[in-house]
């Protein structure tokens, strides 16, 4: 997969295709939550076993018209 997009700057590996690992992808990559992780294995020529990225979740304003009870 990863030789089918060579300029891609970034990938996301979850190693998972459950529904809480791909809703973990979704809001990670809408800066809801924290990306944190370091890859268990190896995929030559792109990445090394270990290779990772630690990203904090965006900081967001308290949403004033929000339906949710506080």
């Amino acid at each position: 997969m990863l030789q089918a997009f060579p300029k891609v700057a970034a990938y996301v590996a979850a190693f998972s295709t459950t529904t809480t690992s791909e809703t973990a992808v979704a809001k990670a990559l809408a800066g809801e939550i924290a990306i944190r992780g370091k890859l268990p294995v190896t995929i030559p020529p792109f990445a090394k076993y270990g290779d990772g990225i630690e990203r904090a979740a965006r900081a967001t304003a308290p949403d004033s018209g929000s339906n949710v009870p506080k």
